[in-house]
C-alpha cells in the first residue's frame, strides 16, 4: 500500500523473516529498519507457518525499502525458500456481460499466479459461474489474494490444500460469510463487511489462544435461529393485562430479541422497546392484527437501553424517548464512531456482525427526545418524566452494568426494567435456546457483570417483586405476589 506523507511517497511492505532462535534476533532486525528510516507498523508471529517465522509490516519510502530488504537478506533473515506449488480451485460469480472477468484476470496477473484450469458457461441468468485452477505456492499470498477477490465478486473455494492453516482460516471465514449472506439475502457491501468482521474475530481469537471454530459454531447457531424464526415461523407469545387505570398492557415476546410492550388507552399507543429490525414484516402483521387502524395511530417509543435487539424497529414510531447516555450512544453511531459496546474490542466484531444480520440502522438524532440530564450520575437517580394518556412515567438512570445508556421506567406500581431484570424462568423454549447462545458470542451480555449484579439487587430492593408489576426485557411479566425470579 502506497501513501504520500508530505511530498514523500511511502509504502508498507510485509517482510516474512526467519529469525534465529537466540536473544536479540528481533532487535537486530529493528536496528536495520530504524537505520533506514523505516517504521514497523505491525508484527505477527505465526507458528502455523514456521516456529521461527515473523511477519513485519514496515512503512518507509521506496528506496529505503530496497535497502532494508538487502540488509535483512545479508544477515540471513530473508531467505528464498522453495515451496511446493499446489492448485487452488476457485469459483467466481461474475455478471453475465462483456468484460466482467477482466478485473479477476488482472488481479491474478498482479499476484503472478498461473492458471492451470478454466471453465465457464452462461445459463441465461444475470450471473455466470467461472471456475479457475490457480497454481500457487505461498499460503500467505493466497490469503491476501482471496481477501481482495471478495471485494470484486462473490467467490467459493472448491478445493485447496487443507494442510496450510493460514489458507484454511481464510477459506473458512469466506465460506462462513458467504453462507450467511445467502441465508439473509445480504448486499455485496454487507457481505464484504461481514467477511472483514469475521476475519477480525478469528484473528482476535487466535491471539487469545482460543479455538475459533467453536465460537463460529455458536454464531452459526445464532444466525440459524434468527433466520429460522422468520415468516410463518415467527410465533411470538402474546399476553394482555388490564391495569387499574383503564389502560391495557400488551406484551409481545418473539422467539429472538427483546420483549415489545404496548400500553393502550384511547387512540394512542405507547411502546417500550421494539425488538430486532429483521422482523419488521412479521411484527407489522401482528400489530395490525391487534390494533385497528394501527398505521394511522400516533405511536411513541420508550427505550430502556440501546442494544440492537431492543431498538431495531425504531422507524415505526412518531416520537422516541431515551436517557441522555443512550442519546450519546446513538450520536456516536451517527458520527460513524464505535458505540459504547463496540469500544470493547472483544464485543465489537460480534456487535457489527449482529448489525448486519438483523438489518440494524441507527436512530437519527432528530427522532430522539432526551429525558433528563447527563450530569446526573447516581444509581437510579431521577432523570425526568413523560406523560402518556394522563399517566406519568418516570425515567431513572442505571449504572451501565448491562449496557451504558440503560434506564428504568416507573409508572405507579409498574416497572420497565430492561435487561437489568430478565425473567429466565418465564422464557419459552425457543427464547431459552436463543438466549443461551449470546453469552458465548460476547463473553458476557453485560458490559460489567459485577455492576450489573449490584444494580439488579438494588432495583429489587427499592421496588420489591411482591409490590410491583415487573416488565422485564426478556421473558414473561412478573406479577406482584404471584411470580418469582
Amino acid at each position: 500500500m502506497m501513501t504520500i506523507k508530505g511530498s514523500v511517497l511511502t509504502m508498507t511492505t510485509t517482510y516474512i523473516t526467519t529469525l534465529p532462535d537466540e536473544a536479540g534476533a528481533f532487535l537486530e532486525a529493528g536496528k536495520i529498519i530504524g537505520a533506514h528510516g523505516g517504521n514497523i507498523t505491525r508484527v505477527s508471529y505465526n507458528k502455523a507457518v514456521d516456529v521461527h517465522t515473523l511477519f513485519m509490516d514496515v512503512e518507509a519510502d521506496i528506496d529505503a525499502q530496497t535497502l532494508i530488504e538487502e540488509d535483512l537478506r545479508r544477515i540471513g533473515y530473508i531467505r528464498d525458500t522453495i515451496r511446493v506449488p499446489h492448485v487452488l480451485l476457485v469459483e467466481f460469480s461474475l455478471r453475465n456481460e462483456s468484460g466482467s472477468v477482466l478485473p479477476v484476470l488482472e488481479l491474478i496477473s498482479r499476484y503472478h499466479f498461473n492458471i492451470s484450469y478454466m471453465s465457464s458457461r452462461a445459463n441465461n441468468t444475470p450471473d455466470q459461474m467461472f471456475r479457475m485452477g490457480l497454481l500457487v505456492e505461498d499460503p500467505v499470498q493466497v490469503n491476501e489474494f482471496l481477501t481482495e477477490c471478495t471485494n470484486l465478486c462473490p467467490i467459493r473455494i472448491i478445493d485447496y490444500n487443507e494442510s496450510e492453516r493460514t489458507l484454511d482460516n481464510t477459506v473458512f471465514y469466506i465460506d462462513f460469510a458467504d453462507s450467511l449472506a445467502w441465508t439473509f439475502g445480504l448486499s455485496r457491501d454487507n457481505t464484504v463487511e461481514l467477511m472483514r468482521q469475521a476475519n477480525l474475530l478469528m484473528q482476535g481469537l487466535d491471539e487469545r489462544g482460543e479455538e475459533p471454530r467453536r465460537i463460529f459454531k455458536y454464531i452459526g447457531r445464532w444466525a440459524d435461529m434468527l433466520a429460522g424464526n422468520m415468516g410463518d415461523n415467527f410465533q411470538p407469545r402474546i399476553s394482555q393485562y388490564e391495569l387499574h387505570n383503564g389502560m391495557i398492557l400488551h406484551n409481545i415476546e418473539p422467539p429472538c430479541g427483546s420483549n415489545t410492550y404496548i400500553l393502550e388507552k384511547g387512540g394512542d399507543l405507547l411502546f417500550v422497546d421494539c425488538g430486532f429490525g429483521l422482523y419488521e414484516r412479521e411484527m407489522l402483521q401482528v400489530l395490525r392484527g391487534m390494533f385497528a387502524d394501527f398505521d394511522k395511530r400516533h405511536k411513541a417509543l420508550f427505550i430502556t437501553h440501546p442494544d440492537i435487539d431492543h431498538v431495531g424497529l425504531w422507524h415505526l414510531f412518531d416520537d422516541i424517548y431515551v436517557g441522555a447516555e443512550a442519546y450519546q450512544y446513538f450520536e456516536l453511531e451517527n458520527q460513524g464512531l464505535p458505540n459504547f459496546r463496540e469500544q470493547n474490542p472483544v464485543h465489537a466484531p460480534y456487535c457489527r456482525i449482529s448489525r448486519i444480520l438483523t438489518d440494524y440502522t441507527t436512530i437519527p438524532p432528530d427522532k430522539l427526545h432526551v429525558v433528563g440530564d447527563a450530569q446526573d450520575t447516581d444509581l437510579f437517580a431521577k432523570l425526568g418524566e413523560v406523560t402518556f394518556a394522563g399517566e406519568t412515567f418516570t425515567f431513572y438512570r442505571g449504572n451501565g452494568g448491562h449496557a451504558k445508556g440503560e434506564v428504568v421506567i416507573v409508572s405507579g406500581d409498574m416497572i420497565f426494567s430492561g435487561d437489568i431484570v430478565v425473567n429466565i424462568k418465564g422464557f419459552t423454549d425457543r427464547q431459552l435456546e436463543f438466549n443461551k447462545v449470546a453469552p458465548y458470542l460476547m463473553t458476557s451480555v453485560n458490559m460489567d457483570s459485577k455492576l450489573a449484579t449490584l444494580e439488579r439487587k438494588e432495583l429489587l430492593k427499592r421496588y420489591p417483586l411482591d409490590e410491583y408489576l415487573y416488565c422485564p426485557g426478556h421473558g414473561a411479566v412478573l406479577r406482584p405476589g404471584i411470580d418469582k425470579l
